[in-house]
């Protein structure tokens, strides 16, 4: 908008211009061809009415340039201002996630260390009780007792395919087994004279008749006739140096 100062000045320049001089009277209209000094005067008051108003539009113009450049450097100030305080933000936005960073660390670490601490502490607790089963599973009586239940089963294998071409375990092997049996039955006498082998052998049957599983070849071979051979102190085999 044009002030009103600017439109003072305007109109004061307007007004010293020879047309508006002439229509206030101040001096005569400038002559124009064959028109008489009423049609001069009209078209000095015209004239300066026109001078007048370009002049305003002039000004009008120049105060929307200027407003339009006060609004730019307005824009760009807030612009900047935006800019700067986005850029704070953006700063502690990222100062926020390095520290959830760091803290999302912190807090793995010690999640780590405990299921460490865990881990630890399961396979300590499984050594412990590794080793108390060994020493158990070591002792006489029980050596026995796992021995007893794979005879009983070569027993019933033999027993099973009795009277048929084909069988789970046959004579020699079953000897073998009662070799084996009896090799035991003496290593563990051996460490302890006061073994009850009644015990061991009735536990082993109990333990017979609790697996209640189908017998089958490979059952009688691997797990039965086989781990009681290995289990024996007496070798299965006897091979003598030819003479």
């Amino acid at each position: 908008m044009v002030t009103m100062a600017h439109a003072e000045i305007t109109l004061q320049h307007a007004g010293a211009s020879e047309d508006c001089r002439a229509a206030r009277g101040e001096i005569a209209p400038r002559p124009f061809g064959s028109d008489s000094r009423d049609q001069n005067l009209q078209r000095a008051k015209r004239d300066c009415n026109i001078f007048r108003q370009a002049a305003i539009d002039a000004e009008r113009r120049k105060a929307d340039a200027e407003q339009a450049k006060q609004a730019a450097r307005e824009q760009a100030i807030k612009d900047e201002q935006d800019r700067i305080i986005a850029d704070e933000e953006r700063e502690i936005q990222d100062q926020q996630n390095e520290v959830a960073r760091q803290k999302a660390i912190a807090d793995a670490k010690l999640r780590a260390a405990e299921m460490q601490r865990t881990y630890d502490r399961q396979m300590e607790e499984a050594r412990v009780r590794a080793e108390a089963k060994a020493i158990e599973d070591a002792k006489p009586i029980n050596v026995l007792f796992r021995a007893y239940t794979r005879y009983v089963w070569v027993d019933i294998c033999h027993q099973n395919r009795e009277g048929y071409l084909m069988v789970f375990i046959n004579d020699v092997e079953m000897e073998r087994a009662e070799k084996a049996i009896h090799a035991i039955i003496e290593q563990q006498k051996q460490r302890d004279p006061n073994l009850d082998t009644d015990l061991a052998y009735n536990e082993a049957v109990k333990e017979f008749k609790r697996m209640s599983r189908p017998i089958n070849g490979s059952f009688c071979k691997d797990w039965a006739y086989n781990e009681l051979l290995n289990m024996s102190p007496a070798p299965a085999y006897v091979v003598q140096k030819p003479q």
